[in-house]
């Protein structure tokens, strides 16, 4: 007999709780890095990552090679889908939050009626659960089971249900694990210290998911954000390395990139190449001496006509937004100096700024301007 979610909320090592989709809500692993300087060392970054983005594991201590072999691609069949449960929720949605939405992911079977365990089952997995709170855990489990029943064989209905139970247990545990405190002195939080207790912690993150659930639900559910995890904490380490120039830095983070999985390495390719256009553009829209310009080398370097007329569009706006500042301030200045009364001074302000710039924009851009240059002046103030 299939075992229920019922039965496996009763599991005392099962918790469903609110706590749970702490862990599911997205963090990327460098804001993690980032929480270090404000709030110090946490296990709770190493959690941050496990829902929308890879989350980091740990390398390999040691020295990184110089070369890195080519990971050998293999061929994976996929079992054809006979059994598999609804893109939409039937009726009305049991959550508000999930009303007009499609399900994430699905539970699919096999022609041998066995559970198809991949990132699909992940994510309908976690659509479900990210209701807890709206709802009480006992409903969004009831509606995982009734949809599941409703659409599975027997035998894979009992294989989702014990793997729910699986990474149930899984997310307690890593709740329990992000909520170690790591207390470490500002002056020995040092990059190297700071990528080693992350490698650390990651590792043991990493070790949880194996011993709470089946190997192969492991790499369905984690594979990709492991991977990506083992591409991240190399790029750290080969980044601190002192003995390295950093071509060969580059060389052996571009080696370490072609390790990863297509879909990941298509993304980062495509992730750096954008961050290199985007410095460039950058550097040409503050070098260049005029619109005109500006596209010429844009052009040169092979960016796209829209991503030119964009930048065209810009400096011509900051140009002439220039223009109209220089006689803002001169106006400005002429009733800052007039003794009006403070309301007066007020309105006059305000209307000011209403007459020389024409959209929202650009007076918030001016009122910045004016804030940035009051700050100038009193700090000027206070070194003489």
């Amino acid at each position: 007999m299939a075992r229920t979610m019922r039965d496996e909320l009763k599991r005392p090592a099962v918790l469903v709780t609110a706590g749970v989709l702490a862990i599911l809500v997205a963090g990327i692993f460098f804001v993690g890095m980032q929480q270090w300087q404000h709030s110090g060392a946490s296990m709770s970054m190493v959690a941050a990552a496990d829902r929308t983005a890879p989350a980091a594991v740990a390398a390999a201590p040691g020295a990184v090679s110089a070369v890195e072999p080519k990971a050998t691609p293999s061929v994976t069949v996929k079992p054809k889908v006979v059994w598999q449960t609804p893109k939409r929720l039937p009726g009305t949605a049991f959550a508000k939050s999930l009303q007009g939405t499609n399900i994430d992911g699905a539970l699919r079977a096999d022609a041998n009626g066995n559970l198809i365990v991949d990132l699909h089952v992940k994510d309908f997995f976690d659509y479900f659960l990210s209701t807890v709170g709206e709802v009480s855990p006992e409903v969004a489990v009831a509606q995982m089971e009734k949809l599941a029943r409703g659409s599975l064989p027997p035998q894979a209905l009992d294989q989702a249900m014990t793997l729910l139970g699986d990474y149930l247990n899984y997310k307690e545990k890593a709740l329990s694990l992000s909520q170690q405190a790591i207390n470490v002195p500002p002056d020995q939080q040092t990059p190297q210290f700071q990528l080693q207790v992350l490698r650390s912690s990651l590792d043991k993150l990493k070790a949880l998911r194996r011993e709470t659930m089946p190997a192969d639900a492991v790499q369905a559910f984690f594979g990709l954000q492991e991977a990506y995890g083992d591409y991240t904490i190399k790029t750290l380490q080969i980044e601190q390395r002192q003995d390295l120039t950093n071509s060969e830095k580059a060389q052996m983070i571009a080696n370490a990139r072609d390790n990863l999985p297509p879909i990941i390495r298509h993304t980062q390719v495509q992730l750096t190449r954008n961050a290199d256009q985007s410095a460039a553009i950058a550097k040409v829209e503050k070098t260049a001496s005029s619109p005109d310009d500006a596209a010429e080398q844009l052009r040169q370097m092979g960016v796209s006509s829209d991503q030119i007329q964009n930048v065209v569009n810009y400096m011509t706006a900051q140009k002439q937004f220039n223009q109209d500042y220089a006689t803002y301030l001169q106006d400005r200045q002429q009733i800052e100096q007039a003794g009006l009364a403070p309301e007066d001074k007020t309105k006059a302000l305000q209307d000011l700024l209403k007459r020389d710039f024409s959209s929202e924009e650009a007076r918030t851009q001016a009122r910045l301007r004016d804030l940035a240059s009051q700050g100038a002046n009193d700090k000027n103030v206070t070194t003489d």
